[in-house]
């Protein structure tokens, strides 16, 4: 059943949240969290959604072309005793609460209106592969997490399981298919992974890998996270852009 949404937290708003539209035309865009603070940077609004509602942009449907081409930087903070006193929060915890606060204020500032329809579809689990996890523990909590991760490469201190499988969602060697944390395995951890893939040449031609020493994401999980990625089926939430509208800059 599909469901409208507008506000969507009764969650106390951030103290500051600015909005700009950024035309320096630059490719290099990133959207994160951080104590107290949500940054976007260079980012489409639908990049900003998918971030805000915990999916991907194939779940994400409808709206004016401008939610993909125009980018924006948002900056949006918390006052520094509510974020001291949420810090006492599991770090998925917190990071769930400042998603809701996300979704607040696109909704204020961009009136943005979804539906949600999910259904069941293909997801990938994340799960222990035989012979058992090669994982590392961590000392660090989550907000004391440093996490560098980009295309053929992540390298993490203090990252939990979850986010390891968000990461690995955003990835194109897995295809169109969320991956879901299936491995049962709580608490932080110190991850290194790293897998080739191909890439098309900005001047056209065949693909060429890159890192073509590594295996390909699927064996690299397998090989160096002794985890695997496992098809099945999922209850997967797709948006529907009800409504939208670009905001005013502040």
């Amino acid at each position: 059943m599909a469901r409208i949404c507008s506000t969507q937290t009764a969650q106390l708003p951030f103290e500051v949240a600015s909005i700009r539209a950024n035309h320096s035309g630059e490719e290099r865009s990133a959207v994160y969290f951080q104590a107290g603070r949500f940054v976007a940077e260079n980012a489409s609004l639908k990049a900003i959604i998918a971030y805000a509602y915990h999916v991907k942009d194939f779940q994400i449907s409808g709206g004016p072309s401008w939610i993909d081409s125009e980018k924006f930087n948002i900056t949006a903070k918390e006052e520094n005793a509510v974020a001291a006193d949420r810090q006492r929060l599991s770090w998925k915890q917190y990071t769930e609460q400042l998603e809701l606060m996300v979704q607040s204020s696109l909704a204020d500032r961009f009136q943005l209106r979804v539906i949600h329809k999910p259904r069941k579809s293909t997801i990938l689990a994340l799960v222990t592969a035989k012979g058992g996890p090669k994982l590392e523990r961590s000392s660090r909590d989550g907000y004391e997490a440093d996490f560098r991760g980009r295309r053929g490469q992540l390298l993490t201190k203090g990252v939990s399981l979850a986010q390891l499988a968000d990461f690995l969602s955003w990835m194109p060697e897995v295809g169109v298919r969320k991956v879901v944390d299936q491995t049962g395995f709580d608490g932080n951890f110190d991850l290194t992974l790293r897998w080739s893939f191909e890439r098309s040449p900005a001047t056209g031609g065949p693909p060429e890998i890159v890192q073509p020493d590594a295996p390909s994401i699927f064996n690299a999980i397998q090989e160096q996270l002794g985890l695997k990625l496992e098809p099945t089926k999922g209850l997967v939430d797709y948006l529907i852009i009800d409504h939208v509208e670009k905001p005013s800059e502040n």
